[in-house]
């Protein structure tokens, strides 16, 4: 690229930024002009990600004088991270939330939601408002499976509290609801102890996605045939064999058992037993 070329180039970003400054939307959640966002193109769909999705995006980021600082395009290399986690600065993880897939938009940042007071050296400095354009490519849920094999995938609707998560054998309190494609078979309230959710009419991939949850956690689970009901299916609920299911689970409150008595209850003992 050319000086010259260069020149052009930072003298439309320049105006681009000036441009989306004047006619973004606010989207910060306190309303304070943080977050401007302007869509360049609709994406397809509805869903948005949720906490813990891994993202993949291309994006570009240029100082409001319009110089670059850097570009996933010109490396022509993807970029993803974990939505929500904190893994980017705080502009990109309320952006990249309200993006539908294909979607192309422009944002611009203070520096309060960028890199603050410290900037980023060399390339940004001190307090500097950015200016990034994002396209959003992929987004998908978490693969609980211990072997990846994508058979129970959770996607967070709702962070929960803490970082405290059940046990085997801890006694939950839960909201579900089943969907077999669009039909609703299963939807209650119920108490149970993790490891025990086949005996409450629930699929084994429940048990194992509840190990993985916070309290007041809100998570949509997607299950294949393996940890759901496999190739039985589940006449009670006229789930045929092989299917594919959904469950929408909220943790309310849970009670972790201790290891001693998880030890004693895998050994069959119980609390009246002869010692």
């Amino acid at each position: 690229m050319t000086a010259e070329e260069r020149g052009d180039e930072e003298m439309s970003a320049a105006e681009a930024a000036a441009a989306a400054a004047a006619e973004g939307l606010d989207i910060t959640a306190k309303c304070d002009g943080g977050v401007l966002k302007v869509v360049k193109k609709e994406g397809t769909g509805t869903e948005c990600p949720m906490i813990g999705d891994k993202v993949t995006v291309h994006y570009t980021g240029w100082l409001l004088d319009g110089t670059k600082f850097d570009s996933s395009r010109d490396r022509k290399d993807k970029f993803s991270f974990d939505f929500g986690k904190g893994e980017v600065i705080k502009a990109w993880d309320i952006a990249v939330g309200t993006m539908k897939i294909g979607e192309v938009c422009q944002i611009v940042c203070k520096p309060e939601y960028a890199y603050g007071s410290a900037g980023s050296p060399p390339k940004i400095p001190a307090n500097a408002t950015l200016f990034f354009e994002v396209e959003l490519f992929e987004f998908k849920g978490k693969d609980l499976t211990d072997d990846e094999d994508g058979g129970i995938i959770r996607r967070i609707r709702k962070k929960g509290e803490g970082y405290s998560k059940p046990n085997e054998g801890a006694l939950v309190e839960v909201e579900i609801e089943g969907r077999h494609g669009d039909r609703v078979f299963d939807k209650r309230e119920l108490r149970f102890e993790v490891g025990e959710a086949e005996n409450y009419d629930l699929p084994p991939g429940v048990d194992k996605t509840l190990q993985k949850m916070e309290k007041l956690e809100e998570a949509v689970v997607y299950l294949k045939p393996s940890y759901g009901f496999g190739s039985l299916g589940k006449p009670k609920f006229q789930i045929p064999p092989d299917a594919d299911l959904q469950y929408e689970i909220k943790l309310k409150s849970f009670e972790k058992v201790r290891k001693e008595a998880l030890r004693q209850r895998q050994r069959g003992w119980g609390e009246n037993c002869p010692k």
